[in-house]
């Protein structure tokens, strides 16, 4: 392993740490409500992206030789997940089944069943604790989720329920927003101004009328909507390579390379548009500076460090 790929893995590790330490500091010891860092961070984007990088830490340890290193990067899962759970972000969890199956895919299958149980079962248990604990008000997040998506589905038309909004934002956005200019798109426009807009039509229903003045209306909840939104049909096409080129190449790097630490930076590499997309599905990161500049860091830096590992000799 080479100087830069050890800085850099440190680096995500501290980051993780960092982000552990500050939810803790905000919920348990300053007693707030979700962590974030308020005009700065939502909960939602603070939550999947300190998830991301408590993955990341779980992927690197494998590769990793040195004890305070391994150590560190344990540390940064751990403190990944329970920032992820103290941000009380739902979303953002459906997308680590996911980020699981791909190290189960592209790395611990190679390494055998202890990684291969022992990687997941620690994310589970990990997990279970979290839900046990009442402080990080996970097990009560859950519950309010179900009982959101069962109002949802009973309330009576025009009553408001858990997750009205985004069937209300989706097909307006599709309907009202994107056909307007579906090739170039509209450029960073005030969406919510935009919905007021269209909410003062006599045909505006009940559902819009509510959502338009709310903060819900500021982005899209989906990167794909808000791409037509701002580029169109080119917006789009820029997305999906966004997304799609760094996966393929970290993909093709992860099978043809026989060298652990390689192989643990292309299994990072593939995780972060993989999770980025699962996020994208029910909000829109892309549309938030501090998620596209981390997106950015971490591809180049990944791409920088699997670069470096080329001229080290393979390790099983």
């Amino acid at each position: 392993m080479t100087r830069l790929t050890g800085a850099f893995l440190s680096l995500i590790a501290l980051t993780a740490l960092a982000a552990g330490g500050y939810a803790v500091w905000y919920v348990l010891w300053l007693g707030r409500w979700r962590a974030r860092i308020p005009e700065v961070i939502d909960p939602i984007i603070y939550g999947g992206l300190a998830l991301l990088l408590g993955l990341l830490c779980l992927a690197a340890i494998p590769a990793m030789k040195g004890r305070i290193l391994r150590g560190l990067l344990a540390l940064g899962v751990l403190a990944g997940l329970l920032a992820s759970a103290l941000s009380g972000t739902r979303g953002a969890w459906v997308a680590l089944p996911v980020g699981l199956l791909v190290l189960d895919r592209y790395q611990w299958r190679w390494l055998g069943p202890r990684w291969r149980w022992g990687g997941a079962g620690a994310v589970l248990l990990i997990l279970a604790l979290l839900f046990a604990w009442p402080d990080t008000r996970v097990a009560e997040r859950t519950t309010d989720a179900y009982t959101a998506i069962a109002r949802s589905l009973t309330a009576e038309p025009g009553e408001p329920s858990g997750f009205w909004f985004r069937p209300t934002l989706y097909q307006t956005v599709t309907r009202g927003i994107i056909p307007a200019s579906p090739w170039w798109g509209h450029g960073r426009i005030d969406l919510r101004a935009t919905l007021q807009a269209l909410a003062e039509q006599p045909e505006a229903s009940d559902a819009l009328q509510r959502l338009a003045p709310r903060r819900e209306a500021t982005q899209t909840h989906n990167d794909g909507l808000q791409s037509l939104v701002w580029g169109g049909v080119l917006g789009f096409v820029v997305l999906l390579a966004v997304y799609l080129i760094p996966l393929l190449t970290f993909r093709r790097l992860a099978m043809a390379s026989d060298h652990s630490a390689r192989r643990a930076l292309a299994a990072m590499g593939m995780l972060v548009p993989v999770m980025y997309i699962v996020f994208g599905l029910s909000y829109s990161f892309f549309a938030f500076p501090v998620a596209v500049a981390l997106y950015v860091v971490l591809i180049l830096g990944l791409a920088l460090a699997i670069r470096g590992e080329s001229a080290a000799p393979p390790s099983s």
